[in-house]
């Protein structure tokens, strides 16, 4: 699939922009949550514009030198409800700026890892070498590549990292999107790798959900049983109702990873 991304510079961009977007062929935005010292302010409110039109959602982070990548990814999260937050299909730990270290990018990993998002690495050949020695150790880690050539391929024609497939390539950078007014970057994505755990998420929601159906239907019997005068206290139907409530709530909750 086709995405775009954005960073702090774009300012605010509204539903009708992004649905501009998706018609034109792109299904993944990508948004810049935090630039090593400044964040962008409307990230919450874009990244659920674009999802309202209809566009996958995904984020990046960029790594500075002066800070740990915890710092960095802590900075990019307080921007964002938890709401959006469960949007995300992935958040991009950014690595193209001289300074930043092997530390930094395993503590930008690890904190991702620990608040249950799906960490992938963004770079390109010349700075994963000239500033991470071309280290192997995130080869396990989906890698989204920057290399600027007109075709795009996630077979990498310079592999480096111990990476020899990309799960990304941006391709073109700088490009002014003349319906909706924006200047983003472009990319090809693997759909797989973008659609990854849909599936299992919905799974998930209807096999909690199932279990609360049962319970309503049950409450709804002693309900009636109340409503014809019979043995049931109606107060303790309702406690059971309004349980029952919360269950369902806490199954989506948990199901989105908006609760653990």
């Amino acid at each position: 699939m086709l995405a775009v991304d954005i960073s702090r510079y774009s300012g605010p961009v509204s539903v009708e922009q992004w649905r501009i977007v998706k018609a034109l062929g792109y299904d993944l935005a990508i948004v810049g949550l935090w630039t090593g010292v400044r964040g962008y302010d409307q990230a919450d409110a874009v990244i659920r514009s674009a999802y309202g039109a209809g566009l996958h959602v995904a984020a990046y982070v960029g790594l500075e030198e002066g800070w740990t990548g915890a710092h960095h990814v802590d900075k990019a999260l307080s921007l964002l409800t938890s709401e959006a937050q469960a949007l995300l299909k992935f958040i991009a730990v950014d690595v193209e700026l001289r300074g930043v270290d092997l530390r930094m990018v395993w503590s930008a990993v690890d904190a991702l890892n620990e608040r249950g998002f799906r960490p992938i690495i963004y770079t390109a050949y010349s700075a994963w070498r000239n500033f991470l020695g071309d280290t192997e150790d995130f080869k396990s880690l989906p890698l989204w590549n920057a290399n600027y050539k007109p075709d795009p391929d996630l077979d990498l024609a310079l592999m480096y990292g111990g990476w020899t497939r990309a799960v990304g390539h941006q391709y073109r950078y700088t490009t002014f999107l003349a319906g909706p007014r924006l200047n983003v970057d472009i990319s090809l994505f693997d759909d797989q790798f973008v659609l990854a755990g849909e599936e299992h998420d919905m799974v998930t929601v209807i096999d909690g959900l199932t279990t609360v159906w049962t319970k309503l239907d049950q409450i709804q019997l002693a309900m009636n049983d109340c409503e014809a005068g019979r043995a049931w206290n109606s107060d303790q139907v309702r406690q059971w109702a309004e349980e029952a409530k919360q269950d369902g709530v806490v199954a989506i909750k948990k199901a989105l990873g908006l609760q653990q």
